[in-house]
């Protein structure tokens, strides 16, 4: 992977952020199974997805840095 590569990835780290600590107490509740009532489960199942996409991306650049 090109340097190039790296910075692209980093930079989309960066953009994600830290999550607010409603949504990373609403991530743990959906990681633990509970879910809520339609339509506000399609933004929560769409947080979540956000936090496996980004525990993904930072899993990659470990991987890369060997």
């Amino acid at each position: 992977m090109s340097f190039k590569g790296y910075q692209d990835l980093e930079q989309a780290l960066d953009r994600m952020g830290q999550p607010t600590d409603q949504q990373a107490a609403l991530i743990k509740a959906t990681m633990q199974g509970k879910r809520l009532k339609y339509p506000q489960r399609y933004d929560q199942e769409a947080l979540l997805n956000l936090h496996k996409a980004k525990m993904h991306l930072e899993q990659t650049l470990d991987l890369l840095n060997i």
